[in-house]
């Protein structure tokens, strides 16, 4: 029990120092949480005045690896321990007074306070100087997510946002109160069950999606085969010339016109129109012993090509010249 009142004097009365100065223009403060439980934090004080050759900064909790630093470089500081946490002196290696910036880096241990099914992450900072900004950004382990409860709400208020992968919390506290110490709170739990369900049929669900996407190549590919205006967007410059002549003369004519028209040889007409067969766009009738080509049955309609009822000959069957 006695203790516990120590304690609660430290965290009263003992609050954490940042620095002699007239005011300070914002600290923020970063913590990124690992799965561990444990932390690295990293602090940014601006100050607009120095009035102090040292620069006292007061961790509540267990911390190590506490690194000072300012625009000359690292900082040389001393420890001082305590029953609440560690108090750390530091010299500027600079003569600047004003717009002063320096940075606390260091690894905490005891953020987090499992419990049955989540984790409760808190964090004191104390305001011993005046300050015209607090700010506190949490970045929440991966694979984790606030417990979606309203009594386990963040406290104070935070905006909440995302790196990305992880979850974060950014608190902004403007010109808080002198004198006050104040403690961040977050209940987060684990998401990563959802996944681990599911990746245990991983190997089935990539099937499904690879089996989904050749279907949808399939019906592309019967669209491009069926679909007039797909056909017609495909044809090559010489194609698109001997079609038209086949659908200016009302959807039918002679091989032997295309081949006057076009000053093409019998040969790459012949070539020509056998392409166009095989995707479906035209046919070849014997009428007598001429040949005539016409546009296939399924596409008169979606051409408004007059309807002809010669003989004809199965697609299938090449286009001979003539």
């Amino acid at each position: 029990m006695n203790k516990l009142y120590f304690f609660v004097f430290a965290i009263i009365f003992l609050l954490p120092t940042i620095a002699n100065a007239s005011y300070i223009n914002s600290q923020e403060i970063a913590i990124d949480l690992q799965n561990s439980g444990e932390a690295h934090v990293i602090s940014v004080v601006s100050f607009n005045e120095l009035t102090s050759i040292e620069l006292p900064y007061t961790i509540f909790g267990n911390s190590a690896n506490f690194i000072a630093r300012d625009s000359g470089g690292a900082l040389n500081c001393s420890i001082t321990p305590q029953p609440y946490g560690n108090i750390y002196s530091c010299r500027p290696n600079t003569r600047q007074v004003n717009n002063y910036t320096a940075s606390f880096e260091f690894d905490m241990h005891n953020l987090v306070v499992p419990t049955a099914n989540a984790y409760i992450f808190s964090y004191v900072n104390g305001v011993s100087t005046p300050t015209k900004k607090l700010e506190l950004v949490l970045t929440l382990p991966e694979g984790t997510g606030l417990v979606q409860d309203p009594v386990f709400k963040p406290y104070p208020e935070a905006a909440v946002g995302s790196t990305g992968r992880r979850m974060t919390l950014d608190w902004v506290l403007n010109s808080p109160e002198l004198g006050k110490t104040y403690t961040f709170t977050a209940t987060y739990e684990q998401v990563g069950q959802v996944v681990r369900y599911y990746g245990n049929y991983s190997r089935y669900i990539a099937v499904f999606f690879a089996f989904a996407f050749a279907f949808v190549l399939w019906r592309y590919w019967v669209y491009r085969k069926t679909n007039i205006g797909a056909l017609l967007s495909v044809l090559k410059d010489d194609e698109k010339k001997v079609f038209d002549i086949i659908l200016a003369s009302k959807g039918k004519c002679k091989q032997n016109t295309i081949v006057q028209e076009t000053n093409f040889s019998k040969a790459k007409v012949s070539r020509i129109l056998a392409d166009l067969q095989t995707r479906g766009l035209v046919e070849k009738v014997r009428v007598g012993r001429t040949n005539r080509i016409v546009v296939s049955r399924s596409k008169r309609p979606e051409l408004k090509v007059e309807s002809s009822t010669p003989e004809v000959i199965p697609p299938s069957a090449p286009l001979a010249s003539e």
